[in-house]
Parts: C-alpha cells; structure tokens; sequence
C-alpha cells in the first residue's frame, strides 16, 4: 500500500518537475540567443551545426542552475493538488502523517542534490571548457595551439613578483637538453619584503634557462635597494645563476589554473589549484569560498523541497499563479543569500566556510520550523 502511495505521490511530483525543467532550459537558451544570435552568429555567419553544439554544450550548466527552481515548484505543485483534492485529507485520514507524505518528496530532493554535485563536478568542468573551445576557435576564430604564455605576471612564495614577456613551456617539453632551450625571453624578478612594498632586489634579464633545477638568466642587469627603497648597487650580467628555485612545471600550472574560472573546475581540481596558490603566498580566501559553494549549491534542491513542502498544504487554495510566483520569490531570495553570503566571504567579513553555508543554514532552519508547524 505505501509503495502504491509513494508511485502516486512522486509521479505527480515528476510531471511538473520535468515540464518546468524542460520549460525553463527553453526559457534560459532563448534569452542567450536573442542576444547571441543577433550580435555575435548572424553578423559571423556561424553554421548551425557549430551553434547547436555550442548550446548543447551549455546544457549541464543550465540544468544545474534550474534544477533548485524546479524541484521547489514541483514539490508545491503535486502536494498543492494533492491538499486541493482532498487526498492529503484521505492520507491523514488512515493514520499518516504529513510528515509520511512528504518524505517521498523530500527523499527525491536527497537525489536531486546528489545529482546536481555531480553534474557539477564531474560534467559541468568539462562541457564549460568545451564551450569555450567552441567559442575561442569556431565562434572567434582564435587559436591556443602550443604552450606558449606571452605578457603575464604572477607572485611566487618569497614575496617574488614575476612580469616575463615570452615563456615557451613547449622549449621545456621538448627540447630541455638543448644548449639553445631558453625558456623566459624579456624577464622581471622582484624580490619584495615582507609587506610587498619595499623592493629589496630586481633581476632584469634578455633571457633564461632551467638547468639543473636552478634558473641562468642572461644579458641582463642585477639592483639591489637598501631599507629606505634606493637603489645600493647595480651589476650588468652575461649570464646569472638565480637562486630562484620556481620550476617551468610550477609556473605553467599557474598559468593553466588562471586561464579557467573556478566554475570551469572540479572539487578537486580547485583544492589543487589553491594549494599552488597558496604556495605562491597569495590569499586564498576568495578560492576557499568558491570550493565551499561547490558543496553547499547543490543542497539547495533538497532545501528548497523542505520549504516548499509544507508551503503547499498551507496555500493548496490559492491557485497555480500563486504557487508559480512564490516558487520564483523563494528561488531568488535563497539565489540572493547565495550571492551576499560569497560576497562577505571574499571581502573577508564572515570565514569562507561560514559564508558559503550561511544561506543553506539560514533555508534549513526556515524549512524546519514550516516542518514543526504543519499539521500532523
């Protein structure tokens, strides 16, 4: 008998659910492409086949973001017809509480969250990068062929400030036992105290090589400062073993990790990326709060359920528009707690940790309390 109940109540949950989802995928690619299609493909006479498979592309990134909206709308929609036709009425009449009747609901949401960490870990990294693929060679027509970096910089741990000009990491693949294999052409080292504003050495360099776990750098000039910032000595060079011990691997990492957005990583990915960061002695707070949302979003289907659910017996009279319109109020004010919350973590206001869950803890406590106040 509850098996037969459980069918009936997750069947009607699945109806609104997949339609909703279905409508709002439809929704979000036509917002894209009324701007897209006009500005970008028609004036670019980009083929249809290289558009479908750009927004097919984008899907796992869609879904993952609709999912929360209508899994709460879903979850309103079927227990709201249910309250309506009285059949809650006829559950409770049995012995079962709307604690019972929900769970099937609730249960799903579990799911639905579980899926939604790993579309976003495992999918959403992969097709996000092939967007941008399809986008940088078939849709802008450039290309990223070879592992060559030209005008970067980045901090290295020693408080080192690298600006190099050329970093050919293909030399260092291919070619690391050749006498010509350099590496950096037009090279800035700075070596910074402890607050990063006083300079204390500079390494200006033509040229570089990695030999033997150590950096040769040539034609260039070496200038030391003293406390009070000025210039103490000056020495032109023909070549300059370094002490710099940073390796080709460690920097074309960096440069690997900086040229993808944290929502192009996995989980893990990331907690790499800010180990090298960190490494490099640069703060990490606004990495670590991005991570944490990678674990706290994907509840958010699950929480939204737990609000939604007994949101739908109270208002079961108040018609479909009602139940649409609070579904969109309660998505975006969760989505708005979301936001602030990675805001204050990254501006340092509340711990990455506690800025991530903040949303989460704040919907779980109010989805609880709406729990303990329905009727049993």
């Amino acid at each position: 008998m509850l098996k037969i109940i459980n069918r009936y109540i997750l069947r009607e949950f699945f109806k609104p659910f997949f339609l909703s989802l279905a409508a709002f995928i439809g929704i979000y690619i036509i917002t894209l492409m009324s701007d897209e299609f006009i500005h970008i493909f028609l004036p670019r006479k980009i083929k249809a086949g290289v558009i479908v498979k750009y927004y097919i592309s984008l899907l796992p990134f869609i879904i993952y973001q609709i999912l929360p909206l209508s899994t709460l709308l879903a979850s309103l929609f079927s227990l709201g017809k249910l309250a309506y036709s009285n059949e809650i009425t006829a559950l409770k009449s049995t012995g079962m509480s709307l604690y019972r009747a929900f769970s099937p609901i609730i249960i799903m949401s579990m799911i639905i969250s579980a899926a939604a960490f790993g579309i976003n870990d495992y999918i959403i990294p992969r097709t996000n990068m092939t967007v941008k693929k399809i986008k940088d060679e078939e849709i802008d027509k450039r290309s990223f062929e070879g592992k060559i970096k030209e005008n970067f910089s980045f901090v290295a741990k020693g408080n080192l400030f690298f600006n190099i000009s050329h970093f050919d990491y293909d030399a260092f693949l291919s070619r690391y036992f050749e006498a010509d294999s350099y590496l950096f052409r037009g090279v800035e080292i700075t070596e910074r105290d402890a607050t990063g504003r006083k300079i204390l050495k500079r390494i200006i360099a033509d040229k570089g090589k990695w030999i033997n776990n150590k950096w040769y750098f040539y034609d260039g000039v070496y200038r030391s400062f003293n406390e009070a910032g000025e210039l103490e000595a000056e020495n032109n060079f023909s070549s300059f073993a370094s002490a710099v011990t940073f390796s080709p691997d460690k920097i074309w990492e960096i440069i690997e990790y900086r040229g993808k957005k944290t929502e192009n990583m996995s989980t893990g990915e990331l907690r790499e990326y800010i180990k090298l960061i960190k490494y490099c002695g640069i703060d990490t707070k606004e990495m670590l709060v991005d991570l944490f949302v990678k674990y706290s979003f994907p509840l958010a289907s699950f929480i939204l359920a737990l609000i939604g659910a007994p949101l739908s017996v109270r208002g079961s009279k108040s018609g479909t528009i009602a139940g649409f319109g609070l579904s969109i109020f309660i998505s975006f004010l969760y989505w708005g707690g979301v936001e602030i919350g990675r805001s204050l973590g990254k501006n340092g206001v509340l711990p990455p940790l506690l800025s991530a869950w903040a949303a989460n803890l704040v919907f779980i406590a109010f989805g609880a309390l709406l729990l303990f106040r329905a009727k049993k």
